[in-house]
């Protein structure tokens, strides 16, 4: 035996159901100025499935999402409030990703690291500026090749001290920035 389907609906509900879609979106479309129906029941629920598919815009949810490369950004372009959500997402979670690295310890402040260089770069070269002065007795009367050789071990011997330094120096009075 074939059965009879409904075709009139006598609550919000009932056309909801007749046209997959919830009751309040179809509550919404009996408000609708181009609505073909009376504003009370009974509806024809093939008249509302027609009339949905001819005045209302396509759902963008029922629609497969576009695969080919670049149509993403497209769709982006189409919908600015969509690509601003996602660029909002995007800012908030990389937000959040600082916060845990910063709260995990694997964060350094900019500032302190470039103080942390500048003082780094001072200790160098006061190193380096005292040599003359500590090396001058034991370069006088060598021969070139004398000389490099005890410059060379001094300069390594300067560079592998400061290597070494776990504290990070302080500046001189005079050139504090």
């Amino acid at each position: 035996m074939k059965r009879s389907t409904k075709k009139k609906a006598n609550s919000l509900r009932e056309l909801g159901a007749g046209v997959h879609r919830a009751h309040q979106v179809v509550a919404r479309w009996i408000e609708h100025p181009r609505w073909n129906q009376p504003r009370k029941p009974p509806w024809d629920i093939d008249v509302a499935r027609q009339w949905a598919a001819d005045v209302l815009a396509p759902n963008p949810a029922a629609q497969p999402f576009m695969s080919e490369p670049g149509s993403e950004i497209e769709a982006l372009r189409r919908s600015p409030l969509s690509a601003a959500k996602l660029k909002l997402t995007l800012t908030r979670a990389a937000k959040l990703e600082l916060e845990r690295a910063a709260l995990a310890g694997e964060l350094i402040n900019r500032a302190e690291v470039e103080q942390a260089l500048v003082r780094r770069a001072y200790a160098i070269r006061a190193a380096f500026h005292a040599l003359p002065r500590q090396l001058s007795a034991q370069l006088v009367g060598k021969d070139d090749m004398q000389i490099e050789n005890i410059l060379i071990n001094a300069i390594d011997g300067v560079l592998l001290e400061l290597s070494q330094q776990t504290s990070i120096p302080s500046l001189p009075e005079s050139e504090a920035p």
